[in-house]
């Protein structure tokens, strides 16, 4: 089975990174958020750790899984499970891979305006409001 993870990246200013693909490497760019897969000897979480860091330097301090799993097999038989997460960091200090050539962070008040995830306008709505929840219990505490 291929397995997957999609890692939506908040700072602790409540700003969502979203990442531009290389046009070298992806034609046409397109903006998206931690994409990758998960290795033979990983967990899910790992991979999210992981990925996230070789994309952006950055690391997560608290990442949680956002409730959403979906699996879906390819014409060929192929088995495909991916996961999606939400990795809160510390700071907005950015190195990126060269899997990316542009990077911005988005206030999530405006993520749904600017960010058309291709995966699910639910599952993003969803996660926008997992999001919310989580600072608001932040705050709280």
């Amino acid at each position: 089975m291929n397995k997957k993870v999609s890692v939506f990246i908040v700072s602790q200013k409540m700003n969502v990174l979203l990442l531009k693909t290389n046009s070298k490497m992806y034609n046409p760019s397109y903006w998206s958020i931690i994409n990758g897969g998960v290795e033979d000897t990983e967990t899910f979480e790992n991979a999210s750790i992981r990925e996230t860091f070789e994309e952006t330097g950055l690391e997560i301090k608290n990442l949680i899984y956002s409730g959403h799993t979906s699996k879906y097999e390819y014409p060929k038989g192929n088995l495909r499970e991916k996961r999606i997460f939400i990795g809160i960091v510390d700071n907005e200090n950015i190195v990126l891979s060269e899997e990316h050539e542009d990077f911005k962070w988005v206030p999530l008040d405006n993520l749904q305006k600017v960010f058309s995830w291709t995966e699910s306008k639910e599952v993003l709505e969803e996660v926008v409001s997992k999001i919310r929840e989580l600072f608001r219990k932040n705050e709280n505490n």
